[in-house]
């Protein structure tokens, strides 16, 4: 991703990757985090498939897993729950969350729970079709007070230019950031001119008759 730079003189724009917090580390990526490990106390059940996974080392998303067996959705939640005592965990049952594990005033359709604790936060759906459980388990730790965000403002301000780099402030959090000047463009990247970057994707149904067993 691109970030535009503002006030400066002349239009600049900077890669995501090429800005750093003064500490050295990158300011708008975790990919050079180590990744996140699961938590002991959360087991899969025995004879489950994964059937898709997303472990980002961006410890502002949580981890997610989907899986699914040959099994009724009520043993899936039996053994979640218990997975979710062991750790210390309370669970709430009727609301559902939305995509950053935040309690919503929605209700809960499917078997499932929301638990937390002071540390951790879990998140269990469940769907069932015949004999078959699908279930998508969402879980990360909570963020302390002080974590500070790496996710990219929409634009940058230009501060100065000193020594090679070129300084930028976010104006969302007024933290301030360099880039080496000589990756920085003058002119808007192309991917991002046009409508195509902006147009919904072509909705494709899928019947349970067309999945495999």
């Amino acid at each position: 991703m691109n970030i535009e730079g503002r006030g400066g003189p002349k239009p600049l724009w900077v890669s995501e990757f090429a800005c750093y917090a003064p500490d050295g580390q990158l300011a708008f990526s975790y990919h050079q985090f180590p990744d996140r490990p699961r938590p002991t106390w959360l087991i899969a059940p025995e004879g489950s498939q994964v059937r898709e996974s997303r472990n980002l080392k961006d410890p502002e998303r949580p981890l997610t897993e989907t899986r699914s067996m040959c099994a009724n959705a009520e043993n899936i939640l039996t053994h979640y729950q218990d997975c979710a005592d062991h750790g210390g965990l309370e669970s709430t049952f009727n609301p559902v969350v939305d995509h950053a594990l935040k309690m919503t005033r929605l209700s809960r359709v499917e078997p499932g729970f929301f638990a937390e604790n002071t540390e951790y936060y879990l998140n269990l759906e469940i769907s069932q079709h015949r004999k078959t459980s699908f279930w998508t388990i969402k879980h990360g730790e909570k963020l302390p007070p002080s974590f500070s965000s790496k996710s990219e403002p929409m634009y940058l301000v230009f501060v100065g230019e000193k020594d090679g780099r070129v300084i930028l402030r976010n104006p969302d959090s007024g933290l301030e950031y360099w880039a080496q000047i000589e990756y920085l463009i003058d002119s808007e990247p192309p991917f991002v001119i046009g409508a195509k970057r902006h147009e919904s994707p072509k909705e494709v149904p899928i019947l349970w008759a067309l999945l495999p067993a």
